[in-house]
């Protein structure tokens, strides 16, 4: 008789592992009374956030945003024009006239064509008030209303993270911008992460309703992202990095006027190769933010204490120094030898992207500037500038 052997069934429990945790380092400043600037940096996952964190009801205090003549620019140069201190971009927009897709008024004036509907939140103020009116309400413009901007979807409600949302432009990781209130009104959130570059990944909504609820935000709306996320504040300028690699002109900005902090001072200074000053020299602040050398070779940016910096330009030797405030001219010294700071292949000054490998010199729309420098966010190889749908929409 032959023997019956148990038969043993091995179960395998698959179990995925979940997604790294960031490691947050973050860093806040005062460089306005009543605004505090956080950046937050992650190394993995990689990501890069700004926030602003305003308190609406501080002296000095105040908030603008675009009128209807003003639209098409940058969120610096609006902010610039204005005398602002702090900004970000708005509504998403149509490429066609530069108009939001939302509700939007500025300076008392409600845009042409302009209204709101149930899939969108609109945030307004005037000189008393702040609203920030969530989806499945209609808003009405009101003669109480100063400026508004408006988005979607909406990523709190009443403290909670809205999550799982269906929406196209939410399941994939871009760069972004949000508002958050807090449930008093006294408090906002404005929110960038970087995206698209490999120092920061972006997020997806989910993700960043997370973060906005996190840092206190009872309401919070998604505002247009991909190119056109950018945080602007004075002194330190665009103190994200853009995936387009320059500012992207947009419809309508929400700006931010604040009286100066004690505790900053302003260091500025020329670059030069000791014998003529030197245009276009990047100095990457160790806080985020970009500052690059005008014409006269002269940059500044605002500093709480010793700055650290990177500064690079093609052909010459990447120079990392600490500065405070007052005089922090240097000079630049040329490589000695072509150097090749991307490892491409190609020396910085034959190449037309020296930052970002890219050993094939692609340049679609031919205007000097290599693909890998002049992004394409929708995918469909025509760089941003040429593109009338930059966003596939």
């Amino acid at each position: 008789m032959r023997a019956r052997w148990p038969v043993a069934l091995v179960l395998c429990a698959c179990v995925h592992a979940p997604p790294p945790q960031p490691v947050w380092v973050d860093s806040w400043t005062e460089p306005f009374e009543g605004v505090r600037l956080l950046t937050r940096v992650s190394t993995e996952p990689p990501l890069r956030i700004f926030v602003a964190e305003v308190k609406l009801d501080a002296p000095g205090v105040g908030l603008r945003a675009t009128k209807s003549s003003e639209r098409k620019q940058t969120v610096s140069g609006f902010a610039r024009a204005i005398g602002a201190q702090v900004a970000i971009d708005a509504d998403f927009f149509s490429y066609e006239d530069y108009s939001p897709e939302g509700f939007a008024v500025g300076e008392g004036e409600l845009w042409p064509r302009s209204k709101d509907d149930v899939h969108r939140a609109v945030f307004a103020f005037g000189a008393e008030r702040r609203e920030l009116k969530l989806a499945d309400e209609v808003v009405m413009f009101e003669p109480w209303m100063k400026g508004a901007v408006s988005g979607k979807p909406e990523l709190t409600r009443n403290g909670q993270a809205v999550l799982g949302i269906f929406d196209s432009r939410c399941f994939i990781r871009h760069p972004r911008t949000a508002l958050g209130v807090s449930k008093d009104r006294n408090t906002m959130w404005m929110v960038v992460v970087d995206g698209r570059n490999p120092r920061s990944q972006g997020m997806n909504c989910d993700e960043l309703a997370r973060l906005v609820t996190s840092l206190g935000a009872w309401d919070a709306i998604n505002l247009d992202g991909g190119g056109s996320s950018e945080l602007f504040v004075a002194g330190l300028g665009v103190v994200n990095e853009p995936s387009d690699k320059r500012e992207r002109e947009v419809g309508n900005h929400l700006a931010v006027f604040a009286r100066a902090s004690q505790s900053m001072a302003t260091a500025r200074g020329v670059v030069s190769d000791g014998d003529k000053p030197l245009a276009g020299v990047i100095l990457q602040l160790a806080s985020g933010a970009r500052v690059v050398t005008d014409s006269t070779g002269a940059f500044s940016f605002s500093v709480t204490g010793p700055t650290t910096f990177t500064a690079t330009k093609a052909g010459f030797l990447p120079l990392t120094r600490t500065i405070s405030s007052g005089d922090a001219s240097f000079v630049f010294p040329r490589a000695p030898t072509p150097i090749d700071q991307d490892g491409d292949g190609l020396t910085d000054l034959s190449d037309n992207c020296f930052t970002v490998g890219n050993p094939d010199q692609r340049d679609t729309d031919r205007d000097g500037e290599g693909d890998a420098c002049d992004a394409d966010d929708d995918g469909d190889g025509v760089p941003d500038e040429d593109d009338s749908t930059p966003l596939g929409r």
